[in-house]
């Protein structure tokens, strides 16, 4: 009968135990028998909760045994047996306490059934629906982006602020979640936000050009287990890469308008340069004919020999305002490109250095130090060498008259990489200029200077010249800082 019943108990698909009040073993079936340590004749005479409560310590594994054997209805338990490194089955054990005549334990029958494969198949099915929640978080996060990046109320930094708000909700840990985006050297994160170990990074492009970054960081540690740190999940991993391109959208959507404002309001300046220099033409034509007579007329009654000395420096005057006034037309004229430039080849280098001799002793006296990085090996430029060396000459004047306290007056040339274009720069140390001004600087007449100290036609003239010859001017300045004018010729063509 005993070996009846023990060929039954070998039969069933799971681990049968009994074992005494105290949880030691005195019988036990084959199912565990190919498993190294678990055979029934390594099981009996062992204590059940030492073999199978591995990962409790002694203590905890007495309290369960004792709270197991002082109630009398039917407990369960899990426990996990290590096949190998990668390999483990899972055990829900089902207690029966068998009891005497006298309510005393005559036994403990344990039944382990492996439920591997409904566990696996469990936490299966709450991985894929923890993914479906990370995926719709995901999902939300993408859609309110979108909607953000669309809207025309809001300006970039808003923009960037607000979708700094709603990145740590599509994580998963969102209260934890710490995000920093930084664009051209400009950090835009949520408060407390500092790099840990556990992050994940993704580069913003422009033209496959990097201008910024997006960090995603973990702050703490999971409330599950204190010990065990953060991780991201690899959906997560390829959401940061999806918002970095949303985020490079977002910023070429920026650059974009923000050089269409740009081209608009040069569009604007030339409209309204060209406008004044169609004025400044028909002005000059009028006046050059009257003033014309009033020189000559003046000169020829100046030669006689009759007149008083009076009537004489009275003739002189009017001499020497006709000579102003007609330097201030043929300005004018210049302006508006009614005078046409006599290109020849020139050396830029050459031109400087010639055009600073004239200005150095001004220089020393006024305490400016002159500054000469001259780039060798440029091309040579098509240019009329008087009306170059009068650009020259105004903004070398202008700088000076920057630095009424002394500074720094650097001048350089330089040439593009393509050897197509060939640059000079005209940098000062002064007092700067604000951006009213510096939207006004070419206007014919506009002057900062007091009354009698200039014509407010120096950089007019200059910006007429420069665009009579095909080539570009900018400036750069800040209050206090000083000043830098940059002026890009297109090289001569047949160089070298």
């Amino acid at each position: 009968m005993m070996n009846y019943c023990n060929m039954i108990m070998d039969m069933i698909h799971a681990i049968i135990i009994t074992m005494d009040a105290s949880g030691k073993i005195f019988a036990a079936n084959s199912f565990l028998k190919d498993i190294p340590g678990y055979a029934p004749d390594e099981l009996v005479n062992g204590f059940w909760y030492e073999i199978f409560m591995t990962k409790s310590n002694k203590k905890e594994q007495e309290i369960f045994f004792q709270n197991l054997i002082s109630k009398k209805k039917t407990h369960s338990y899990f426990s996990e047996i290590q096949l190998n490194s990668s390999k483990k089955i899972c055990l829900e054990w089902n207690f029966s306490i068998v009891r005497d005549q006298q309510n005393e334990i005559e036994r403990i029958i344990a039944v382990g059934s492996d439920v591997s494969e409904y566990i696996e198949h469990e936490n299966q099915l709450i991985k894929k629906h923890r993914k479906l929640i990370e995926r719709n978080k995901e999902l939300q996060c993408m859609f309110e982006m979108t909607h953000i990046m669309e809207s025309s109320e809001s300006t970039f930094d808003n923009k960037l602020n607000k979708i700094l708000k709603i990145i740590p909700s599509a994580f998963q840990y969102p209260q934890h979640t710490s995000v920093c985006i930084s664009i051209e050297g400009k950090n835009y994160a949520t408060q407390g936000f500092h790099e840990k170990e556990c992050c994940l990074e993704s580069d913003i492009h422009i033209n496959d050009i990097i201008c910024g970054y997006i960090s995603v960081c973990y702050m703490g540690r999971k409330t599950e287990d204190a010990n065990e740190p953060f991780d991201f999940l690899e959906e997560e991993k390829n959401l940061i890469i999806s918002i970095a391109r949303q985020l490079s959208l977002l910023l070429e959507k920026h650059e974009a308008q923000h050089r269409r404002l740009e081209l608009e309001k040069q569009l604007r300046h030339a409209d309204r340069l060209a406008k004044i220099g169609q004025f400044s033409a028909g002005f000059a034509h009028e006046l050059n004919e009257p003033l014309g007579n009033i020189l000559g007329y003046a000169q020829l009654a100046s030669k006689n020999q009759s007149l008083s000395d009076s009537v004489k420096k009275d003739l002189e005057s009017i001499i020497k305002s006709s000579l102003h006034a007609r330097e201030i037309i043929k300005k004018l004229m210049l302006f508006s490109r009614q005078m046409p430039p006599r290109r020849l080849k020139i050396d830029l280098n050459q031109l400087v250095l010639d055009g600073l001799y004239f200005i150095e002793s001004i220089c020393a006296k006024k305490n400016i130090k002159i500054v000469r990085s001259l780039s060798h090996n440029i091309p040579p430029i098509k240019a009329d060498p008087a009306q170059m060396n009068q650009v020259l000459v105004n903004l070398v004047v202008n700088a000076v008259h920057a630095m009424s306290f002394g500074g720094k007056l650097t001048i350089s040339t330089s040439v593009s990489k393509n050897l197509k274009s060939v640059y000079l720069s005209i940098k000062d140390t002064g007092e700067g200029m604000s951006e009213s001004v510096k939207k006004q600087i070419f206007m014919p007449f506009f002057t900062t200077k007091d009354v009698n100290q200039g014509t407010g036609l120096g950089l007019s003239v200059v910006h007429g010249i420069i665009s009579s010859h095909e080539a570009k001017i900018s400036v750069k300045s800040t209050v206090a800082k000083g000043t830098r004018f940059k002026i890009s010729f297109p090289a001569f063509k047949d160089f070298p």
